[in-house]
């Protein structure tokens, strides 16, 4: 745990003074918009939805392939016969 972390068990307990209920209010927003920013930060990085669409489009070009496969060596066995 931090040092600087805070950590609420009860919630229903007399937190002090109201000045001390809004410094928590105000450090449980700060850190939840800060969460927002680094996730809003990691969804807009340059390529990364390329990078997922192209591993789709790889994913379906393979299981296309491996379909295709299958379905060629049931004909040639099936010819065979």
């Amino acid at each position: 745990m931090n040092k600087d972390e805070i950590v609420v068990e009860n919630r229903d307990m007399d937190l002090g003074s109201p000045d001390m209920r809004r410094e928590l209010e105000e450090y449980s927003a700060a850190k939840l918009r800060k969460a927002e920013k680094r996730e809003e930060e990691y969804l807009n990085r340059p390529g990364l939805t390329d990078k997922i669409l192209d591993g789709a489009v790889k994913v379906k070009a393979l299981a296309r392939r491996a379909k295709n496969a299958v379905l060629a060596k049931k004909h040639q066995s099936e010819n065979q016969h």
